[in-house]
């Protein structure tokens, strides 16, 4: 009864480590599916982190190329201001020099008006010359603006005074005007009748005395002829314009006067000079044929003003016209310079433009990359957490593999015990039925003791486990 009980414990065990067994297949389909979900996570979480990957390369070629522009933009901008302050600083040169030409222009014009107010006022000439002058019709001659002729009066042929119609170079003035003296206020006439028209208009009205060089009556004396030395400059007729006509006056007052540069040359020149003659030096010193010397200079007196004030009146309508081109040129190219200076503030205002669009694409595409950072860490995060959950499921699955070995070798244990038990039993129960006769008492007794000691009984078993033993034999026989 012990080996059948024993044998049905044991059936009891090899079912509960098969119940047992069943279940660890269950959680093992269990962990494998977790596992599964956890690795399609990953390598979705991973497919994902490529995604970002080229994204954020993406991004960064955005953010490299939008450096790179806005570097191009900075340098053109910083050519862009410096075109524009040397348009600046141009601009402002060209007003300082446009207003300086104005400023010319108009000092010239005023000059030349003035000029031509006193040449038609007769300003510094005497009373004579001026009357003839002022009766012939203009205080300018035939050149210039005229006036109205004094009470109803006209004189023809009155051509102006000598110091009009002599053209000298600057370096001669002085020593020119020194030479002509007073002829510088003869007035040229066309003829003789004329001279003695305007003579009869100066003595009928006392207007005073003037001297007449009439173009029909002049006789020139014959040309000094210079020695050749140091010092020498010309013969004084030489060294003047006029027109081809008045080249007589010219010669009559001029060609017996000799232009030395000083008066050491002067002295040396009249050594070799014979007849009537003057030599005059560039200071303005004259050394006479007599031998008389005049020179000095005066307080507050200069030389040379006459004849410098009528080449300054000749010259003064080409300078005023000359101002006048300046200022024209100076106010096109202060136009082109502003021109120049818009574009560039144009330009300027839009390479502003673009950097401020610049700047808002950058901030956006770094907006961007700080959101996708963002996901990207995230990402790692979960990553993380499935690897780790991964990690956790194998070694659940290691320990169940290890729960499982030890359940297979516990269940083959006790398979083989649960053989072993009832093979015995089963041998027990045939020895049981084959007790017959005389003999069964003492192989009962000794099958008792079998039993016993099988079932793990002492000797000592009471006799009720007998009488048990015994009725199973009486029912066996």
């Amino acid at each position: 009864a012990r080996a059948q009980a024993r044998s049905i414990d044991l059936s009891a065990q090899v079912s509960d480590r098969r119940n047992r067994l069943a279940q660890l297949d269950e959680q093992r389909d269990a962990q494998e599916k977790e596992r599964a979900d956890h690795q399609a996570a990953v390598a979705a979480n991973e497919a994902r982190a490529g995604e970002f990957a080229g994204a954020r390369r993406a991004l960064h070629e955005a953010q490299t190329a939008l450096k790179a522009e806005a570097e191009d933009l900075a340098a053109e901008a910083a050519r862009v201001d410096a075109a524009l302050a040397a348009a600046q600083a141009r601009r402002g040169e060209l007003e300082a020099d446009l207003s300086g030409a104005r400023q010319a222009a108009d000092r010239l014009r005023a000059r030349h008006d003035l000029l031509g107010r006193l040449r038609a006022e007769g300003e510094g000439l005497h009373a004579g010359v001026r009357a003839v002058l002022q009766a012939a019709g203009g205080g300018e001659g035939t050149r210039g603006e005229n006036r109205p002729a004094s009470r109803g009066v006209s004189l023809a042929g009155i051509l102006g005074t000598v110091a009009q119609h002599v053209h000298v170079p600057a370096e001669y003035e002085v020593a020119i005007e020194v030479a002509l003296g007073g002829h510088l206020q003869d007035l040229v006439v066309e003829s003789w009748p004329n001279a003695v028209a305007a003579i009869n208009y100066l003595r009928e009205g006392q207007r005073g005395r003037a001297t007449f060089l009439p173009l029909d009556t002049l006789r020139p004396h014959a040309r000094l002829v210079l020695p050749g030395h140091e010092g020498i400059i010309g013969v004084a007729s030489d060294l003047v314009q006029s027109d081809p006509r008045l080249a007589p006056i010219v010669e009559m007052l001029l060609n017996r006067t000799a232009v030395v540069r000083d008066l050491k040359s002067a002295r040396r020149a009249f050594d070799r000079l014979r007849g009537g003659f003057q030599v005059v030096t560039l200071a303005g010193e004259v050394l006479h044929s007599s031998g008389t010397v005049t020179g000095g200079e005066g307080k507050g007196q200069s030389q040379g003003q006459v004849l410098a004030r009528e080449r300054e009146w000749r010259d003064l309508p080409a300078r005023v016209d000359e101002a006048v081109a300046r200022v024209a040129n100076l106010q096109r190219s202060l136009d082109e310079v502003k021109e120049t200076e818009g574009r560039a503030r144009e330009t300027r205002a839009a390479l502003d433009l673009r950097r401020r669009d610049g700047e808002t694409r950058a901030a956006g595409l770094q907006r961007q990359v700080t959101d996708l950072e963002g996901e990207v860490a995230l990402l790692r995060r979960q990553t993380a957490w499935r690897q780790e959950q991964i990690a956790q499921v194998e070694a659940a699955a290691a320990r169940l593999v290890q729960r499982e070995a030890t359940l297979q070798a516990e269940l083959e244990a006790l398979g083989a015990e649960k053989a072993a038990a009832e093979a015995r039993t089963a041998t027990l129960r045939r020895e049981l039925e084959a007790l017959q006769g005389e003999a069964l008492e003492v192989i009962a007794r000794r099958l008792e003791h079998e039993v016993d000691a099988f079932c793990g009984a002492s000797p000592a078993t009471d006799d009720r486990t007998l009488v048990m033993v015994r009725r199973k034999i009486d029912e066996k026989g």
